[in-house]
């Protein structure tokens, strides 16, 4: 509250604070809640202020009056008021972030923007929580605060996200939260730019043999601020279980070609090769190729007999087996083979293949 002497009049000034009618704004007939006097006669101008304690009962608007009044010399007495209002919020969660915005997206940082409808329960807290998958967002911004004006609407805040890794595809949301609890965003995303050397291109199969592939490529397209690749990795996984891995071949960045050895004959391997800078390994170029075929060198596992359903005098057996090892198929089995030699000379040799 502030009041300002009538020129000429030199004389404290002596405020009183009163709860005033919420429906007419008068406020003698109300008790005095605070107040104070200034007695400095130098200043025409003076103010006063009010702290009040309320609690839940409270809640809503509540209307102080402020009065201010003078008697100089002469017993000339002058007064004036005037009345506030002071808007009292109860406690409650945080109101959900909207306007999510992420922007300034590069390699390595993000800002992340939002807007606060209403600041529910002063003082509040908003964190963004991110990470690369979306049921794991495991990292944290720095907080912001959002401050005491509890009146101001569609506050806009930001915060940027650093250390992040380029080409990556990040989940995020703002948590805002007060004395009462959290409340969340919806999830949203946001990929950075990329730093690292973009596929290598023209990746083909120049060879197959029963134990290799052998593959060339060209170099990756240019990329602004991207530096030159340093080497090339290949790698093959079999996709088959039961197959071991081959180590991955390392190029020079003037080799253009490799070739991928200890395979396994008739087996699919998935096979990739990447482009390597200083920033580290870049996109991969894919394609899956298959060794040639030989003849198995394995037999079938678990191989058993059972005699027909019909007796000592049935002639009919059943036979049941499992595929080769992993190893020893050397490619897809396409039929069997079974003999049985009896054990007397007038029975005949019987043998059937079986697909």
């Amino acid at each position: 509250c502030t009041a300002t002497a009538p020129e000429g009049v030199v004389a404290p000034k002596n405020f009183t604070w009163r709860r005033a009618d919420p429906a007419d704004d008068t406020c003698d007939d109300f008790s005095v809640v605070g107040g104070n006097v200034d007695s400095n006669l130098e200043q025409p101008v003076s103010t006063s202020a009010l702290n009040v304690t309320v609690s839940n009962a409270d809640i809503g608007t509540l209307r102080y009056c402020c009065q201010v009044s003078i008697t100089d010399l002469d017993d000339m007495a002058v007064s004036d008021n005037s009345v506030t209002s002071i808007t009292v919020v109860g406690p409650a969660l945080p109101q959900q972030p909207t306007n999510i915005i992420n922007g300034n997206v590069d390699s390595t940082s993000a800002i992340i923007q939002w807007t606060v409808p209403i600041i529910a329960y002063t003082p509040e807290t908003y964190v963004v929580n991110y990470g690369t998958s979306m049921s794991s967002l495991d990292m944290m911004s720095d907080p912001v605060e959002s401050g005491s004006d509890f009146e101001a609407v569609n506050q806009v805040f930001s915060v940027a996200l650093t250390g992040l890794v380029d080409t990556t595809t990040y989940f995020y949301q703002v948590v805002a939260t007060n004395g009462q609890g959290s409340t969340s965003s919806d999830i949203q995303s946001f990929t950075t730019t990329i730093l690292r050397p973009g596929p290598p291109l023209n990746f083909v199969l120049t060879m197959r043999t029963t134990t290799s592939l052998e593959f060339s490529w060209d170099p990756p397209a240019p990329i602004e601020d991207v530096g030159a690749p340093t080497r090339y990795i290949v790698r093959c996984e079999p996709q088959l279980e039961g197959i071991d891995t081959p180590a991955p071949v390392n190029q020079s960045a003037t080799q253009l070609t490799a070739t991928v050895m200890g395979l396994f004959p008739g087996v699919t391997y998935s096979c990739s090769v990447a482009a390597v800078n200083d920033r580290g390994e870049g996109e991969l170029a894919e394609q899956s190729e298959t060794t040639l075929e030989t003849a198995p060198t394995g037999e079938p596992q678990n191989f058993g007999i059972t005699p027909g359903d019909d007796g000592d005098t049935s002639r009919n057996l059943t036979f049941f087996w499992g595929l080769p090892p992993p190893t020893q198929r050397n490619g897809i089995i396409t039929n069997y083979t079974i003999s049985c030699t009896p054990d007397t000379e007038t029975l005949p040799l019987v043998e059937t293949t079986l697909p």
